[in-house]
């Protein structure tokens, strides 16, 4: 028998240069340089793929695997069982993760013309975009049917190769050419006109040109322009230690497909959140800065943390003075207790499509307290009244059992998506002025953007009128959109409604 390990490599192409790699793999694994575990790698792949596989038995491990490799070469069945039985044995997953690379980039090249200066260039520009910057691409190529990469896909290139193996609609596009076509904005104009031919010529053999000229045409670089991108961060009572909590975080796009990414959890105290938030946008703006949608940040807080204003924390960069976090987003509360508790959903959820939707039909209320049953009144006016979507307290919900609190309790039951308040006590006319004419002047719908230009406004001003009136200054906002519950993992829309998200 002739040692496949001989063989010529005279032609030095793609396919060529994936058998050396995927030698230099497995010769690299610490769980593969005993003969004895090379042979249960063998039988093991003989059981998987249900066909022998005959190859010479080199004592020397990389003379093996080069055999191995070769033999695996001709067949599909052999190379996917070598995956396969590879990951029941070697206990480092990054060298398993590898082998699906280089296996994906196989199947890419047997099944396609990639070759050439095609393959090297997008190997290369490719694989220097990294997750997460083409998840979107990924999720509109596959059309949400696989809503993101599997983890060994670290790089476009990875996520274009295994695209490959995905099929597509009847008559449709290949994913991997519509992911090409998402992710070529992002390539240099050089490489970009490499991938635009290859997907070119890809299309004429398949008889799919009329369709790649409509994805052209509408390209979802309008979506990926468009697309809102949150951040949200929720602190939860740890509940024995009234000053720790637990800090979850997610970012997610707005897109009813879309996958929440969520952060590691973490125990922090008061007097650590602003640095730990500090440090979350850093990781945010990293792994988004150059995606051109609008960014926004949302705050899940308990009861106790409503009096925290946390739109004034720093971003602790190297400006100098620091930005807060509502100069450079728009930052608005929910609350934590509505989204744990179902029975308030359903009223919740009327309300806030209403305010999406039908925005000028919309109002808010002013609370202003009168008797000692003023509560109950309220709550019977805000439950009779559906066209009311916010409510504008009397005084900051800071103490415990202070009337602030207790309107914001009586408007999460009754479904209100929109509370506002001014953070500093005893406001002037001039502030009440102000907050009527954000709430009157305009529909209900704007309120995130408008509170943002408020506080870009008050920013504006000297140091030294910290104690200033200005709207922007001391303005809470608590939006709460049913449509985003992160803990449940997705979007949760209501059924035929298109999505509005907050603009920057």
């Amino acid at each position: 028998m002739t040692d496949p390990s001989a063989r010529s490599t005279e032609d030095d192409g793609p396919r060529a240069e994936i058998e050396r790699r995927m030698v230099e793999v497995l010769d690299g694994c610490l769980d593969l340089q005993t003969a004895t575990s090379r042979q249960l790698l063998l039988d093991r792949m003989e059981k998987v793929s249900g066909r022998s596989l005959r190859i010479v038995d080199h004592s020397a491990s990389r003379l093996w695997f080069m055999s191995l490799v070769s033999a695996c070469a001709p067949d599909p069945m052999h190379r996917a069982a070598l995956v396969g039985a590879l990951g029941t044995i070697v206990r480092d997953p990054a060298v398993d993760a590898a082998l699906r690379r280089l296996q994906d980039e196989w199947e890419a090249v047997e099944s396609t013309d990639l070759a050439g200066e095609a393959f090297s260039t997008l190997r290369v520009e490719l694989g220097n975009i990294a997750r997460p910057d083409f998840a979107e691409a990924y999720l509109v190529a596959s059309d949400g049917r696989v809503p993101q990469p599997p983890p060994h896909c670290r790089t476009a290139w990875d996520a274009f190769v295994h695209l490959v193996g995905v099929n597509s609609e009847p008559s449709g596009l290949p994913p991997h050419m519509i992911f090409l076509e998402r992710i070529a904005d992002r390539l240099d104009p050089a490489a970009g006109r490499i991938a635009g031919e290859w997907n070119r010529r890809q299309a004429r053999g398949w008889g799919f040109e009329q369709r790649l000229a409509e994805i052209r045409h509408t390209s979802s670089r309008q979506v990926y322009r468009h697309s809102q991108i949150y951040l949200t961060i929720q602190f939860e009572p740890d509940g024995i230690d009234p000053e720790l909590f637990l800090m979850s975080w997610w970012r997610q796009r707005d897109d009813p497909r879309a996958v929440v990414e969520r952060g590691t959890p973490e125990l922090v105290r008061r007097d650590e959140m602003e640095r730990s938030v500090a440090a979350i946008l850093q990781t945010f703006d990293g792994a988004v800065e150059d995606r051109p949608a609008a960014k926004a940040i949302e705050f899940i807080l308990p009861f106790e943390l409503l009096g925290t204003p946390v739109e004034r924390w720093r971003m602790q960069d190297s400006s100098v003075p620091a930005r807060s976090i509502g100069q450079d987003y728009p930052v608005v509360l929910r609350s934590l207790e509505r989204l744990r508790t179902p029975r308030w959903h359903r009223a919740w959820r009327r309300r806030w499509d209403r305010l999406m939707h039908e925005p000028a039909s919309t109002g808010a209320f002013w609370s202003k307290p009168d008797g000692q049953d003023y509560l109950p009144r309220l709550e019977r006016a805000l439950a009779a009244d559906e066209t009311l979507t916010a409510l504008i307290l009397s005084e900051p919900p800071d103490d415990p059992g202070g009337i602030g609190l207790r309107e914001v309790a009586v408007a999460l039951r009754t479904g209100l998506p929109v509370i506002i308040w001014n953070r500093s006590p005893g406001p002037g006319d001039d502030f009440g002025e102000a907050l009527r004419e954000l709430v009157t002047a305009h529909d209900l719908a704007g309120l995130p953007t408008r509170a943002r230009q408020l506080r870009l406004a008050a920013s504006r001003q000297p140091e030294h009128d910290n104690d200033s009136v200005h709207l922007g200054r001391h303005l809470a906002l608590l939006w709460d959109d049913p449509e985003r519950q992160p803990e449940r993992g997705v979007l949760v829309p209501s059924p035929d409604r298109p999505r509005k998200g907050i603009r920057p």
